[in-house]
């Protein structure tokens, strides 16, 4: 089988610890993941995991699910750093904050905001869209707590922050939300070799 010569370029890169994870969360994300970071602890164990990151958001579901991933690595002592590019918003900005170091691009454009959900609802039940609404909460409480724990801000100056509206930040406003900021560092290129 001929490797396409993209391929081989991204075998090489994931070969040094580097992945791109561009787009929205989607299904599948952890998974992929994944197999990736075993595969290359595996073979490489004292490699470093470079996560180049462009994301509007997605799922939360998928969002926990990546975010988890990328803890229990670290508790494993893998590290995992992440860096941001173009526009990190909502799930993807709560991933961020499970990396060991979280580093950005100077014209990255950070959003935060409260869950939303869309859904399509035929005959609904009254006690069901109280369910949801709870439900709704809940999960908004978790991600709001990721980010009071990494920035150092409190939950409830966060949750005050988001309510009702998106919160737009550059990379310096990003570095500079709390006292430890939604990312560590501004880097003008990439701190790893490949």
């Amino acid at each position: 089988i001929r490797m396409d010569p993209i391929d081989e370029k991204i075998d090489a890169l994931a070969g040094k610890g580097v992945f791109f994870f561009g787009g929205p969360i989607l299904d599948g994300i952890s998974y992929n993941l994944f197999l990736n970071i075993s595969h290359l602890q595996k073979t490489q164990p004292d490699r470093v995991v470079w996560l180049i990151m462009k994301s509007p958001g997605g799922l939360v579901d998928e969002g926990f699910a990546v975010y988890d991933l990328i803890r229990a690595f670290i508790k494993k002592g893998v590290r995992i750093n992440i860096i941001c590019m173009g526009v990190i918003a909502s799930m993807g900005v709560s991933i961020l904050q499970a990396a060991s170091r979280r580093y950005s691009f100077p014209n990255t454009q950070f959003m935060i905001h409260e869950v939303s959900q869309e859904i399509e609802v035929a005959n609904e039940k009254a006690s069901e869209s109280d369910e949801r609404t709870v439900e709704i909460k809940r999960v908004n409480q978790i991600v709001m707590e990721h980010l009071a724990e990494r920035t150092g801000l409190g939950l409830k100056e966060i949750m005050a922050q988001v309510h009702k509206t998106d919160v737009w930040l550059d990379a310096r406003g990003a570095m500079n939300f709390g006292p430890q900021g939604l990312i560590d560092e501004i880097v003008d290129t990439f701190p790893f070799e490949f």
